[in-house]
């Protein structure tokens, strides 16, 4: 395809580059999707492990974000590039989609394709979490091993190679690269390849020094053998000490991982172990059981990897629900991943997840078809419901079928009489910093659900403001104060049964840093 056309093709689709020779001339598009991109958003600098649902009355357990062992997805989905390319989305709802953004610290967009580069959306449903979002450079095979015998025998290929790879990081926004070299590399090809990835990673962090790299665990030094390791030794250590971590391949034991340790020192949580959820050569058997993995991973306090998380939904009988098999995998994963929250006002969540039957602006249908684009998803909680039906007795459920803004909302289910009162949950950790005697406004949209016998079952969002948040000392924060917000309380005639209703709120006075939202059903 001639490059004009690739440029033209910018505005609407985002797509991979498949050869050296495209890469080494690519220059910046005039008009490109790149200016579409979120900046990432700031995150929380402490995370909590997991908790019960329910559990308002429980004390979370705070920790320094960066005293805990990180979590990595690398999407890996059929091949890459489906709808998810598509600049402005689709009208294909059932689209693989990923929601845990607030319990993961990288994402990895996958492809086979010589230079991934994640998609808008991927991009921005990320960076609005306060996830980075990397690309994949990768070489395979026998083609592989004769792309980097040529840069061997050009420099200016290779720098060539550095140069447009940092230009394209730097175009599209995104957070650095996953490098997967498979392949052999002969002896004159090692020395190119050091030298261009330590251009590489100059470059792109002299323009931003945020930007990461990880290495995968694939080719040894000094020999260039294509040998999978399952751990960090002296053969993949020195592609480890340039990069900002390494992703060991799945086929580890538990041998393996405590030779990991004694090997990485401090940098044990630079270390990514493989997960395959596809269960190749993989501890645990992945699938549904990923969680025997995540176990073992996190017992010697290393970060996990978890690759192709895409599973649940390629491996869906026709029986079965891909969206429902995907909560259940990542809610047996839940007590191994730790949660975030946002720390940048303003902070507004319709609780969107990207896509929908039909979507939604302030209440009134804008596009009466089912739709897909993750750059409109708005920051999720960590909570894993939203797998039971309606009349079931979880606390509540991601809904599709009305939204105030976007393609859905959060639905609160109704109590048994003997349960009201008695159920809580928290919405989101947050840090907020707040300037002394400056007020907080909220605004909340609600809505009674029509099929629901009694339409007056009444919830509170609780508002909790601490004075800071203490990682090392572990007795109750300091609440300053507590605002039980009623949502759903003495409906008038004229705002509903079936009709969103505005209430705005507004705290006065209070200075600190720590806001937790929850909801509970009430009396």
């Amino acid at each position: 395809m001639a490059t004009d056309d690739k440029q033209r093709l910018d505005i609407f689709e985002c797509l991979p580059i498949e050869k050296i020779e495209d890469l080494v001339i690519w220059k910046r598009p005039n008009v490109s999707w790149a200016g579409l991109v979120k900046k990432i958003e700031k995150r929380t600098d402490y995370c909590c492990s997991s908790y019960p649902v329910c559990s308002f009355n429980s004390k979370p357990n705070f920790m320094k974000a960066h005293s805990v062992p990180k979590t990595l997805v690398c999407h890996d989905m059929k091949g890459g590039y489906l709808d998810d390319r598509w600049v402005n989305g689709s009208e294909n709802s059932d689209e693989y989609k990923f929601l845990l953004w607030s319990c993961i610290d990288i994402f990895v967009y996958f492809s086979h394709k010589f230079i991934t580069i994640p998609p808008l959306c991927w991009i921005n449903a990320g960076h609005t979490h306060g996830v980075k979002v990397l690309g994949t450079i990768i070489t395979e095979g026998s083609e592989g091993a004769k792309l980097w015998d040529r840069m061997a025998a050009s420099r200016t290929m290779i720098r060539e190679f550095a140069f447009r790879l940092t230009l394209i990081c730097d175009h599209y926004g995104f957070d650095g690269y996953l490098i997967n070299i498979e392949n052999t590399i002969s002896k004159e090809a090692m020395a190119a390849l050091f030298y261009g990835l330590d251009l590489l990673i100059k470059n792109v962090k002299t323009l931003s020094p945020d930007k990461i790299f990880i290495w995968y665990d694939a080719v040894n030094f000094p020999s260039g053998e294509l040998k999978w390791q399952n751990k960090l030794n002296n053969l993949n250590r020195k592609f480890f000490d340039m990069c900002d971590g390494i992703f060991l391949n799945y086929g580890w034991s538990e041998e393996d991982l405590i030779a990991t340790v004694e090997e990485s020192g401090s940098r044990k949580t630079d270390v990514y172990v493989g997960v395959d959820v596809f269960g190749r050569g993989c501890f645990g058997g992945g699938g549904f059981t990923t969680c025997e993995a995540m176990e073992v991973i996190r017992k010697h306090g290393l970060s996990a990897a978890i690759f192709a998380p895409g599973w649940a939904y390629e491996k869906c009988g026709e029986d079965e629900i891909a969206d429902n098999r995907d909560f259940m995998f990542w809610e047996l994963l839940n007590k191994y991943v730790y949660c975030y929250g946002p720390a940048q006002l303003p902070f507004k969540s319709s609780f969107c997840r990207g896509f929908g039957l039909k979507k939604y602006k302030e209440g009134k249908v804008v596009k009466d078809h089912s739709w897909y684009n993750l750059s409109d998803m708005n920051h999720l909680p960590a909570l894993l419901s939203g797998i039971h039906e309606v009349e079931e007795s979880s606390c509540f459920m991601y809904y599709q079928n009305d939204a105030y803004n976007g393609g859905g909302c959060l639905l609160v289910k109704p109590q048994k009489k003997e349960d009201i009162g008695k159920h809580s949950d928290r919405l989101f950790f947050c840090d907020f910093y707040l300037q002394y005697h400056r007020k907080i406004h909220i605004k909340i949209a609600s809505k009674p659900l029509l099929t629901v016998s009694d339409p007056t079952t009444l919830f509170d969002l609780i508002l909790s403001i601490i004075d800071h948040v203490d990682c090392d000392d572990h007795s109750e924060e300091t609440v300053i104060r507590k605002l039980c917000l009623p949502v759903i309380s003495n409906i008038k005639p004229e705002d509903g049964p079936d009709k969103w209703v505005i209430r705005r709120f507004q705290s006065g006075g209070e200075s600190g840093k720590g806001i937790h939202y929850h909801h509970r059903s009430s009396i």
